[in-house]
């Protein structure tokens, strides 16, 4: 009996023992997962506080790429040393208020950053240091940064983060297509665009046939749909090159766009990094204000070489020229000239209405035509300015201000303009600007020899409140009849120049604008003919005056749209008279790369 109890002890008593032991090693488990909780928690602190760091870095770049005085396509700018670069600011006074800037190899930005629940206190250093010095290609001046981040505290632990930076620079006259406001490259009939496209706003791509994009870099500040703003289809095929703008062309297929959870994988596998959104890198671009500077007393009219001016009354019964040339002002009244000097306008400026169904309502009506004053280029030449600035306005036009985009005015009353050219070629650069609508008559500026120096083309540019583009085949005599129907094109027309003009919202879910294929506007029948465009299509404001809505039935689409950018503007000493003066600041884009931790072996920047 005695000897089964003594076994019956051994036994409770190993059983003991392993439970002890069990207990113990969750004990030592728990403890463990404990401290290893820890740890990871202070990790987590230390890059958060490398992450504000690296945030602050790129704010840094972008403010001083984005600086308004900047007038260089290369300029001078740093973030270390004691000397004032382009921005008009040294290093230290880049600093913000709450961190330090100390000079040195390299100099370097220190805040620190407090973690409230331990009660301690990070120090964060970061440093922006030139990796290479502008290079030029393209379109663009690059420009390579580095960004180093460390965090750290004493017996607390050390995180380090870097970064590449590139600034890219290029003035809006160098790409396709620039718009400030949401753009959408919707055509239905077949388009091939060639060159730089960026949007300030959102992109929309669609077709009813082809669109083919043959780019290097197309981005958008917002975000890249594959379909229609104003409604939900998605329609036709869409083809984008592979970081190029020569061939390579991948389909960009419904969901391949930002909403696809795959998007960034999606991009760099189609396109290589030519298509890109605000996810994967792209930014806002800055652009000068445009619309104060082609209003009646700015920029351009204050400083145009040659000035005209429509004075109409209400009848047009007693329709004043005033050309102003050379500080003289010379007058034509019903025909007749008052000029001591007897000075004739030999024809260079005449009214007449003309029919545009998007602005008036299709009526002979004289309320309903759209007046503009035709001005023969080539007849300008005995009073074509040496600056090639050519400013137009007329005091009879009635801009739309009721305040509703999507609604014209029907207060308001569209008169403008109409250039156009006996021959093909201009004299000299030229940039023409009128805050009111303009119409851009037969081949316009033709390059006529791949040689500069043989070429007739000039650098020409035209701003307008809005632009349409009218085909050789155009009449204007034709354009006044009561019923006239669509005018046929017959031959392919060439218009070679930047254009920079207004356009109205398209109404989500219910009404389109026109896209960027109809920011240069038609009137016509171009189903038998191809429209080319060498030049860009510049979006940079709202239209105050052609306001009327974009719709189907007052044109036909080209039979081809062939559109590409202008190589001769990659030359700053080849832009259009005034454009180095309306774009002071080239447009700055920053893209970051590269990102990675670093050791403290690794780290410039030291933790001490």
């Amino acid at each position: 009996m005695k000897k089964k109890q003594g076994s019956a002890l051994i036994l409770v008593v190993t059983l003991a023992t392993l439970l002890l032991l069990v207990a113990l090693a969750a004990t030592i488990a728990s403890v463990s997962n404990v401290s290893l909780t820890g740890e990871e928690k202070i990790k987590t602190k230390l890059e958060l506080a490398c992450e504000a760091g690296l945030k602050r870095a790129r704010v840094k770049i972008g403010e001083s790429f984005n600086n308004g005085s900047l007038k260089s396509l290369t300029p001078v700018i740093s973030f270390q040393g004691t000397v004032a670069d382009d921005t008009g600011n040294k290093p230290s006074e880049k600093k913000y208020d709450d961190e330090n800037y100390t000079s040195g190899s390299p100099g370097y930005y220190s805040f620190t950053y407090y973690s409230s629940d331990d009660k301690k206190t990070i120090t964060v250093k970061y440093a922006i240091t030139e990796d290479t010095d502008w290079t030029i290609d393209k379109s663009y001046a690059n420009y390579k940064m580095n960004i180093e981040v460390i965090a750290y505290a004493d017996n607390y632990g050390f995180v380090g983060m870097s970064e590449q930076a590139v600034a890219r620079r290029a003035i809006p006259s160098m790409y396709l297509a620039f718009f400030q406001d949401d753009m959408e490259i919707l055509p239905d009939g077949n388009t091939n665009l060639k060159g730089l496209i960026h949007t300030n706003g959102n992109l929309y791509l669609n077709s009813g046939n082809n669109l083919n994009i043959y780019t290097d870099s197309m981005t958008s500040a917002g975000k890249i749909y594959r379909g229609r703003l104003d409604s939900n289809s998605i329609t036709g095929k869409v083809f984008i090159s592979s970081a190029n703008d020569s061939g390579d062309l991948t389909e960009m297929k419904k969901g391949q766009d930002s909403e696809n959870s795959k998007w960034a994988k999606l991009a760099a596998d189609n396109w290589k990094g030519s298509v890109k959104d605000s996810s994967i890198g792209a930014a806002k671009l800055e652009a000068s204000e445009v619309e104060s500077s082609i209003k009646p007393g700015g920029y351009y009219d204050t400083n145009a070489g040659l000035k005209i001016k429509t004075i109409g009354d209400k009848y047009y019964s007693n329709t004043k020229y005033e050309l102003t040339y050379k500080g003289k002002t010379y007058t034509e009244y019903n025909g007749k000239h008052y000029n001591k000097d007897n000075s004739a306008f030999d024809g260079a400026v005449q009214e007449i209405d003309i029919l545009d169904q998007r602005e008036g309502d299709g009526k002979k009506d004289i309320d309903h035509a759209v007046r503009v004053t035709i001005v023969n280029i080539d007849k300008l030449k005995k009073y074509y300015p040496s600056n090639g600035l050519i400013y137009m306005t007329r005091t009879d036009a009635v801009a739309d201000s009721d305040g509703n985009d999507y609604t014209p005015d029907s207060s308001r009353k569209v008169t403008g303009f109409q250039i156009t050219t006996n021959g093909k070629s201009l004299q000299a650069p030229t940039t023409f600007v009128s805050n009111l609508p303009t119409y851009v008559l037969g081949t316009f500026n033709q390059h006529t020899d791949a040689k500069p120096s043989k070429d007739n083309w000039q650098p020409c540019g035209v701003i307008a409140d809005s632009i349409t583009l009218l085909s050789d085949d155009w009449d204007n005599c034709a354009a006044t009849q009561e019923d006239p129907g669509l005018q046929k094109v017959t031959h392919d027309t060439e218009f070679n120049a930047a254009f920079i003009t207004g356009n109205i919202p398209t109404k989500a879910g219910k009404r389109y604008n026109g896209g960027l294929e109809n920011l240069p506007r038609l009137l016509e029948d171009w189903s038998s003919a191809s429209l080319k465009v060498t030049g860009s299509f510049i979006q940079l404001f709202r239209s105050k005056y052609a306001t009327g809505l974009w719709n189907a039935n007052y044109y036909k689409e080209p039979k081809l749209r062939d559109w590409k950018y202008e190589s001769r503007f990659v030359d700053l000493e080849s832009l259009p008279p005034g454009f180095e003066k309306l774009f002071p600041s080239v447009s700055c884009g920053q893209a970051y790369s590269s990102w990675r931790k670093i050791s403290k072996d690794e780290a410039m920047l030291s933790a001490k």
